[in-house]
C-alpha cells in the first residue's frame, strides 16, 4: 500500500481524491480492524463526513485512510522517532 500511495502522491494526484482513494481500499480490507480510540468530537465529523452523500464510507475506512496519510507524509520522522532514540 504505501508503494502504491508514494507513486499517487509523486504523480501530482489530488490529495482529497487520494484520501477517497485510501478509504475505499481499507474498506474493501476491513477484516483487518482494530479497536482505537478517538476524541468524540473528531468521532462525529467522523460521522458526519460518513454520512456525506458524496462519501458514502464506514468511519472506520475513513479513519484508517486518515492515519495512513499521516505515517505516509510523516514517515521519516517517525522512523526517527521510534528508532533513532534507540540507536543512541
Amino acid at each position: 500500500m504505501a508503494r502504491e500511495y508514494t507513486i499517487a502522491k509523486d504523480s501530482g494526484e489530488d490529495s482529497w481524491q487520494l484520501f477517497l482513494d485510501l478509504a475505499r481500499d481499507y474498506k474493501a480490507r476491513d477484516s483487518r480492524l482494530a479497536t482505537v480510540y478517538i476524541d468524540s468530537d473528531l468521532k462525529s465529523v467522523l460521522d458526519r463526513l460518513k454520512s456525506a452523500s458524496s462519501i458514502k464510507l464506514p468511519s472506520t475506512a475513513l479513519l484508517s485512510a486518515i492515519v495512513a496519510r499521516f505515517v505516509f507524509d510523516h514517515e521519516k520522522d517517525i522512523k526517527n522517532a521510534i528508532f533513532g532514540e534507540s540507536l543512541l
